[in-house]
């Protein structure tokens, strides 16, 4: 079995994005989607780096000692032409859909050609970042310090004005892929294609996000934990693919698919219950816009709980790059996973989940 990373399954939201407030609701647009997506927002100062632990192991972040000073790690932020083309140039805008670089690569035939676009990055020359502040590292010193991880001590120096860059990409569609989940880009100086994908896709059921996301083309199981009584349980051999696997756990005709911000904090979402009294609260410091549990997935949600968490399966989806991504199994009929950057949650039923555990535990 090939270990996967727990913590990452646990917390696989890309450290690229940072969730604001949503709007209130105002005229659904569908029975599954009662509230507006939350924006997200591409962290400007480039990629954070994400310290992950394996199964078993714990999370450890220790100061050096002796005679260095005590920081922050460094974090993994490159010089500009250390950089991938999809981290200088993170964002590209297609007739209002905002699209993230990836680090996954298509090789295979394009589909239609969306035209050429402009795309633009920010180069913060020679900096680099330590825990909130930043100091000029030049020369050598740039290098050393980012490969090596070594730690730095941070003084009142003057930070370069960043420069912005530009330049022109053609932008493809990916077969059998939706072009409104990811497209493929082309950088002028790159044979291959880098894959960018709309953090922000949608889609009603299982059905739709498997098709437009082509789930079994790109998704490659790693390991399965169970959860049981007396401890984990790794039942990684419990299937021998991610089809067999996916066409158990999602048996169900038809699995509507939520958004954390559609769902109250009990169900694993963000949004606020009508009845909440911060809502009505002076100065409760949520800002003007809130999201709010719609009525439709209140009544959908009547009478089912979240439940405890059964299994978690460890999972990369290829195309856009992600590894160690959590597909996690709870005993209520719910199964999240955060495949395309942002937390989707599936409602598969009880009856399924059961079986799906029975098939994972051998009885």
């Amino acid at each position: 079995m090939k270990e996967f990373d727990l913590y990452a399954a646990l917390t696989d939201v890309d450290d690229r994005f940072v969730l604001e407030a949503a709007e209130t609701e105002t005229n659904p647009r569908s029975k599954w989607r009662g509230i507006q997506r939350a924006a997200i927002a591409t962290i400007a100062a480039g990629v954070v780096a994400v310290v992950g632990i394996t199964v078993g192991s714990a999370l450890k972040n220790q100061a050096p000692t002796g005679n260095k000073t005590v920081k922050e790690d460094v974090s993994s932020t490159k010089r500009w032409a250390d950089q991938p083309n999809y981290e200088k140039y993170s964002e590209l805008s297609i007739n209002g859909v905002i699209y993230t670089g990836s680090s996954g690569e298509y090789e295979g035939q394009t589909g239609q050609c969306f035209g050429e676009f402009t795309i633009v990055g920010v180069d913060y020359g020679d900096v680099v970042f330590v825990s909130d502040e930043k100091t000029v590292q030049t020369g050598p010193a740039v290098s050393e310090t980012i490969l090596s991880g070594t730690w730095v001590a941070v003084d009142s120096q003057s930070v370069p004005e960043p420069t912005t860059r530009e330049t022109t990409v053609l932008a493809y569609e990916i077969p059998g892929i939706d072009p409104s989940f990811a497209v493929a880009v082309k950088f002028p100086d790159e044979e291959q294609y880098c894959v960018y994908g709309n953090a922000l896709y949608v889609a009603d059921t299982y059905s739709d996000f498997a098709t437009g996301t082509q789930l079994l083309q790109y998704t490659d199981l790693i390991g399965i934990i169970l959860h049981t009584e007396t401890g984990e349980q790794d039942v990684s051999g419990a299937y021998g693919t991610i089809r067999e696997l996916l066409e158990e756990l999602f048996a169900e005709e038809s699995i509507p698919v939520f958004t954390q911000e559609e769902l109250p904090s009990n169900f694993g979402g963000c949004a606020y219950m009508p009845n909440d009294p911060i809502l009505t609260a002076p100065n409760h410091g949520i800002g003007t816009t809130i999201q709010i549990v719609s009525g439709d997935v209140l009544e959908f949600l009547q009478n089912k709980e979240f439940g405890e968490l059964y299994a978690e399966i460890g999972v990369d989806y290829r195309l856009l790059g992600q590894q160690n991504i959590g597909i996690r199994v709870y005993s209520g009929g719910f199964v999240t996973t955060n495949i395309g950057w942002t937390e989707k949650t599936f409602y598969v039923g009880e009856e399924c989940v059961t079986s799906f555990i029975q098939a994972l535990s051998g009885n």
